[in-house]
């Protein structure tokens, strides 16, 4: 009789460790919901900083946006020369 009992106490215990084994190894929403709040502080953070550091001026843009006003422009001037080389003037 008690190793019946006793049978039944080691098998409980044997589904419970895997059970809490099987829970533990489960990834967790709350988790990734607060990895996802970390990353948007931080990210928030380094905004913060880079809005305050005096100094910082607008990327510059390389060409214009359209052409047609620099052709209107080169139009009314005539023949605009290019920049001066080393080889001589522009002919």
């Amino acid at each position: 009789m008690i190793s019946v009992v006793l049978i039944g106490v080691a098998t409980a215990l044997l589904i419970y460790a895997i059970r809490a084994r099987v829970v533990a190894d489960a990834p967790k929403k709350a988790d990734k919901s607060q990895q996802k709040a970390e990353i948007i502080k931080q990210l928030l953070a380094l905004s913060e900083r880079e809005s305050k550091i005096p100094g910082t001026a607008a990327p510059v843009r390389m060409r214009p946006l359209s052409s047609q006003g620099t052709r209107l422009v080169t139009a009314l001037q005539g023949h605009r020369p290019g920049p001066p080389t080393r080889f001589g003037p522009n002919k």
